[in-house]
């Protein structure tokens, strides 16, 4: 979808608060603070050195990092000029960073030099310029770029904004029922809607802080942290998720605000008393989740721990951002409810042949509003499957009460969330069938008292072939992240199958 706000360039915000609050903190990492001048002139050198390595608009660059400020400068000064970027999963394996990059075209890769093992397998397989692997981080092996030099010698003055709100700022992978990674397409204006919209829904300002709860390649953590920054506020980074750390943190820094995923939120309220009752976290005003609904017993804790702060839901994707949303009053007497839509957002609940149900009968739900992705990169089938007339399909069975709110009733697909990452089990299918002894494969979440859901497989193996569990997982090792490798493994005679001898989850999952 697109918007008309032609002169909208996402690094905007960033250029005008150095401007105007050019001592203020903007990012806290690891105990220093980083002035909105120093990060924008950061970014402005990340901006010119990327132009004296050959790259242009459009060009495409991929960031492996985990929560630091580098992510920040490289994204905005890439934004400036108009070149985009693909935000990577750092728990991810070789060869499916190999495919994200091949499949966005990307030509250069930013990474952390903690993940130094996994880039040189991703150099075997993929030829990048001389210069294509920049290394963050004071150990830069022979034939890689150090960051730091990277930014010596350039110019920090502002390069001005060669790119609107039409042109494609990031391409945000997620995984598709295929098994393959889909990137949403994200332009400049739809972030740009997405964090205005965040803002004025959850009340970020100059005067708010915000923690970043999680890893940045994630749409909610990067989305959040951005939305920040979008209207003059400070953020705290925290580099890796440490529940007691993160406490300290929010003391340290007076955090105002805070997103978490429910897992990452339960590591939190769940920690002992006696280390709760050593943080002073009365500055907290919201807390913010999103991804599934929280359980009633980690909303109890919520509010317990962090006293007198709202506490607010929302059911949003990638591809949207925020697309309903519940306030605290609401959360407390609808318990599993998803809420209303924002200002500016449409939702409907649909039949197939795309009529609308009445409330209370379930039904596809579909979300409309400027901060829409404009589809999947590289993959018009998929696109013109999810995204319909500017309305995109959550993929997700809801229903409306007789009030108008809503509630996610079952996943249309068989996505499994397990510690805030989506999974797929196509993808994971897609690796047990290349087992040798592996006839049929069926992959889906069951409960998990820690991470919400774990990955099953159920396998009916070859006629006259042995295996064991552990066998089958290690087969799965270093072929998919170590997430989404199946914890539980099942071997059956026999899938429950329809006619047509599609495999039946729902009956295997009943049988849990």
């Amino acid at each position: 979808m697109t918007t008309n706000y032609e002169n909208v360039n996402f690094a905007q915000p960033l250029a005008t608060w150095a401007g105007h609050l050019p001592g203020k903190v903007a990012v806290w990492a690891e105990g220093r603070g980083i002035t909105y001048r120093e990060l924008n002139g950061r970014a402005n050198r990340v901006a010119d050195a990327a132009g004296r390595m050959g790259l242009r608009k459009g060009d495409v660059v991929a960031i492996l990092l985990k929560t630091q400020p580098e992510y920040v400068e490289i994204v905005y000064g890439l934004a400036k000029v108009g070149i985009v970027t693909v935000f990577l999963n750092y728990r991810l394996v070789a060869d499916e960073i190999v495919y994200i990059m091949e499949d966005s075209g990307s030509k250069l890769l930013f990474f952390g030099e903690e993940f130094l093992d996994t880039i040189k397998e991703v150099r075997e397989k993929l030829v990048l310029p001389v210069e294509g692997y920049v290394v963050i981080g004071g150990k830069v092996p022979s034939g890689y770029r150090s960051y730091e030099d990277m930014l010596t010698g350039v110019t920090g003055d502002e390069p001005g904004f060669n790119a609107t709100a039409q042109d494609l700022m990031r391409l945000m992978y997620t995984s598709g029922t295929t098994g393959f990674p889909k990137g949403a397409r994200r332009t400049h204006g739809t972030d740009m809607w997405v964090m205005a919209h965040g803002a004025a829904l959850y009340g970020y300002a100059k005067d708010t802080v915000h923690i970043v709860g999680g890893a940045m390649y994630h749409m909610g953590p990067s989305g959040f942290a951005f939305m920040q920054l979008t209207v003059g506020g400070s953020i705290v980074m925290q580099k890796e998720v440490n529940p007691e750390e993160y406490l300290q943190l929010v003391e340290k820094y007076r955090v105002t605000h805070i997103w978490l995923p429910p897992v990452i939120l339960n590591m939190i309220v769940s920690l002992p008393e006696e280390v709760k009752k050593r943080y002073d976290v009365s500055s907290v005003k919201r807390v913010i989740t999103s991804g599934s609904a929280l359980p009633t017993e980690v909303r109890r804790r919520t509010g317990q721990t962090f006293a007198g702060a709202e506490h607010h839901d929302f059911y949003g994707s990638t591809e949207f951002g925020v697309g309903l949303a519940i306030n605290d009053a609401d959360g407390r007497r609808k318990e599993a409810c998803v809420g209303l839509p924002g200002f500016g957002t449409s939702a409907r609940v649909c039949r197939p042949d795309g009529a609308e149900v009445p409330r209370g009968e379930v039904g596809e739900l579909w979300i409309r509003h400027p901060g829409v992705c404009e589809g999947y990169h590289n993959k018009p089938e998929a696109t013109a499957e999810r995204f319909r007339d500017g309305w995109v399909s959550c993929d997700d069975l809801a229903r409306q009460d007789e009030e108008g709110y809503y509630y996610i009733v079952d996943r249309k697909s068989d996505m499994i969330v397990s510690g805030g990452s989506n999974i797929y089990p196509a993808e994971v299918e897609n690796v047990l069938y290349k087992h040798p002894k592996v006839l049929e494969a069926a992959v889906f979440g069951v409960p998990d008292p820690v991470w919400q859901e774990t990955v099953k497989a159920c396998i009916v193996l070859k006629p006259g072939t042995k295996a064991t569990e552990d066998e089958i997982k290690e087969f799965c090792r270093g072929k998919i992240a170590n997430y989404k490798v199946p914890k539980i493994v099942a071997f059956v005679a026999e899938m429950p199958k329809t006619a047509s001898g599609k495999i039946l989850k729902r009956e295997l999952k009943a049988m849990e």
